[in-house]
């Protein structure tokens, strides 16, 4: 969105360029969510016959629009979302030495290494690096400009002939801030804090009130020209200074009367920011954020807390920067508590996760600050002193480990493989003590009789809300057939097959659930590609007779989350346990469960296929590559029943999608597809091409994320998204590979 904002200023407007569709400016009230579901552009406001972006235009300013005018090229939100992060983080880190040389200078180098590494993984810069969107970059152009005016606040009050011109600076970086961060604005009022130690410090060479007046002016005047340009843009956009746009916005829900604070959901708000636990694993990444809803920073950045309390006796110290920091916390600290969520009826609280830098950015800094200060302090208790410094150090690297684990969520596993093979030791040593073993299961099974049309669970693995579950299909007449189901929904099925109920047939289940994850150290024992087979494989073998062999990549599970015959209550879709009888089970050993490797293929997909019928509405893989958070989708989104398009995924990035085109279901098409996860890696780009019948519909210059040759899925989606279903429900008549169409 902020691309089309560049072009809307070079054009000399502040509208987007993208004009609403006719319908919607003829309706009554063009607001009403359930009048124009069809004809909106969700997330944009809407103003009087224009579309408008609601969010700070700083960012194009001063990144967005001199890079297009630079270069001729756009930037990427992501890209600008990784620049504001980066700018941030060397300000802060500018801090830290800055508070070190000028007020704590005997705080030792491990200890400044420690809050260092806080300041880069507990200020939640991973919550706007997660994705990108216009917003998480708003929040990250906001959040480097308020360390900029921390640092500049600090060099003002060191600096003896340079003071003023430093406060300047932090005012025009506080100001920009506000204008990202409309909720920043409350937290100006702590650059106050700065004016009495300035006049302490330049006394002896300005006459007090002199030096009092051009301070004021010196907060004053940044503060009034910056604000008044925002005011001006507002009011060219909306007719008054004091819309931003957010109540004009069009979505699920009219926002018009939306206030800018609220008590209703204040105490749900305190939860999510200060006390809601993440999700925690016994493998690495241990820390991950589940939705979209913040995570407390009691339990997950405790060095925030800790340090903050650590904080009173430094007061004294750089006193003017920690009046104004304080005030920046609390100001933002009670914004975020008071912000309503735009539909409190349906949802309770505000707190998302993208928010969280707004107070974790500053709470972080001040705890620096409390740290450095606690050990500069005079020490009259040797053992309390210890055991405070011991409690900082653990506080410090449970916060940073949480940080971290949180930052690489949003990375495909092979990425970290190796770092996770480390961190991951001890849990292996702990497995292995305990007896704790991985494998594919061995089981010897007597089936009921007289269960046709019912469905029973023969394995199940994982935990609530992400399991999965190999069944049993009883079909009638000692017929059987076996599916995998995960969290309720029904995936791949095989073939059906006769028994004989009355003796104990030999079962193997192969399912990548029950391997260890990609970055445990047992699976340094089989290579890269090795370790993606089994993980994405399921495969039941019955009485030496392969039955079902798909491909699906299954929820991680440890073997504590093994059960043999029960459902364990996660599918009540389907009998609570086994009614046969288990006889015996075991694991084969990893070093024996390797998968056989077909040789690697390259090159473009050439498929024949004839499409279902009834699918309105629905999206169906064609191929897909790669691995969770960095794949590739190439699918089907069935428009009608003689329409369709064809749709691609980058993992994160904006969709693209052909133009709609007329088909004929019952007849067989072929399909060419080429993008460059398909290839070698060392090959040159080649983008996104789709052919339909010989007649191209579709390309694109869209890089794709690196893929093996067996990360590459035909008609099915193993590696989950949103964007399609689990399998093509049409006919697949034949699949080539290579560069002929």
């Amino acid at each position: 969105m902020y691309n089309e904002l560049t072009d809307a200023f070079l054009s000399g407007h502040v509208s987007l360029p993208d004009a609403p569709d006719r319908a919607l400016l003829l309706l009554p009230d063009p607001y009403n969510p359930k009048a124009n579901i069809n004809l909106r552009r969700n997330d944009v406001s809407y103003f009087k016959g224009h579309y408008y972006l609601y969010h700070s235009p700083i960012p194009v300013l001063v990144l967005f629009l001199p890079v297009k005018i630079a270069t001729g090229r756009y930037l990427a939100e992501d890209t600008a979302g990784e620049i504001f992060s980066i700018v941030g983080l060397a300000a802060a880190l500018c801090c830290l030495l800055s508070l070190r040389n000028d007020y704590f200078p005997r705080t030792p180098l491990g200890l400044l290494f420690l809050c260092g590494c806080a300041l880069g993984c507990c200020g939640g810069q991973f919550s706007v690096l997660r994705e990108a969107t216009v917003n998480h970059v708003a929040i990250a152009c906001a959040s480097a400009f308020l360390m900029l005016a921390f640092f500049a606040a600090l060099r003002s009050l060191r600096s003896q002939r340079h003071a003023l011109a430093w406060l300047s600076m932090a005012t025009v970086c506080q100001a920009m801030a506000a204008l990202s961060r409309p909720d920043f604005i409350f937290g100006s009022i702590g650059l106050i804090a700065l004016i009495v130690p300035l006049l302490k410090n330049t006394a002896s060479k300005t006459k007090g009130p002199v030096f009092l007046a051009l301070a004021a002016g010196t907060l004053t005047l940044p503060m009034l020209v910056i604000g008044g340009l925002g005011a001006l843009y507002n009011y060219e956009r909306f007719g008054t200074p004091f819309e931003f746009g957010a109540r004009l916005m069009l979505g699920g829900w009219d926002q018009r009367n939306l206030g800018f604070f609220s008590l209703g959901g204040a105490a749900d708000n305190a939860w999510y920011y200060f006390f809601a636990p993440a999700h925690y694993h016994r493998y690495f990444p241990f820390v991950t954020a589940p939705t979209w809803r913040s995570i407390g920073i009691v339990p997950n950045f405790p060095f925030l807390i800790f340090s903050l309390l650590l904080l009173i006796p430094s007061l004294k110290r750089p006193a003017g920067f920690v009046a104004y920091a304080s005030v920046v916390l609390i100001f933002n600290t009670l914004s975020l508590l008071l912000l309503p969520s735009g539909n409190e009826a349906a949802v309770t609280t505000s707190a998302n996760l993208r928010y969280l830098p707004d107070i974790a950015s500053t709470a972080v800094m001040l705890g620096c600050v409390g740290v450095m200060g606690y050990w500069e302090r005079p020490k009259k208790w040797q053992l309390a002193n210890h055991l405070v410094v011991g409690a900082v150090v653990l506080v410090t690297l449970w916060s940073i480990l949480a940080g971290v684990s949180l930052d690489l969520q949003r990375f495909s596993t092979s990425s970290y493989r190796q770092l996770a093979q480390i961190l991951n030791e001890p849990t292996a040593l702990w497995e292995s003590i305990s007896g704790q073993r991985y494998g594919p299961l061995v089981l010897s099974v007597r089936f009921p009789n007289d269960l046709a049309g019912q469905s029973d669970p023969l394995v199940v693995t994982g935990e609530k809300d992400a399991a999965d579950m190999i069944f049993v299909n009883y079909l009638g007449n000692s017929s059987i057939s076996f599916g995998l189901a995960s969290d309720g929904i029904v995936g791949p099925r095989g073939k059906a097959i006769s028994v004989d109920e009355k003796v104990p047939n030999r079962i193997e289940v192969w399912m990548g659930s029950l391997y260890p994850p990609i970055g445990h150290p047992a699976l340094k024992q089989m290579s890269y590609d090795e370790a993606i087979v089994a993980k994405r494989t399921v495969r039941v073998v019955l009485n030496d007779t392969v039955v079902l062999d798909d491909v699906i990549l299954c929820h991680e599970a440890n073997p504590s989350q093994t059960w043999i015959g029960s459902s364990e209550h996660y599918f009540p879709a389907f009998s609570d346990s086994f009614r046969g009888s288990i006889l015996s089970f075991s694991r084969l050993k990893l070093r024996d469960a390797k998968p056989i490797l077909h040789a690697p293929v390259f090159g473009s997909v050439r498929l024949v296929v004839r499409f279902p019928t009834g699918n309105m509405g629905a999206a169906e893989p064609l191929v897909v590559t790669g691995e969770p958070e960095a794949g590739d989708f190439v699918y089907t989104d069935y428009v009608a029943k003689d329409r369709i398009r064809f749709c691609v995924d980058h993992w994160g990035r904006p969709l693209i999608a052909s133009q709609t085109i007329a088909l004929n279901y019952a007849l067989p098409h072929t399909i060419w597809i080429s993008m460059d996860s398909l290839f070698p890696k060392h090959e040159t780009p080649r983008g996104i091409a789709i052919d339909l019948d010989g007649r191209q519909i579709l390309a694109s210059d869209q890089a794709s994320y690196d893929a093996t040759p067996y990360e590459v899925a035909i008609c099915r989606n193993p590696i989950g998204g949103s964007t399609c279903s689990y399998d093509f429900t049409g006919q697949l008549i034949q699949v080539t590979r290579g560069d002929a169409k």
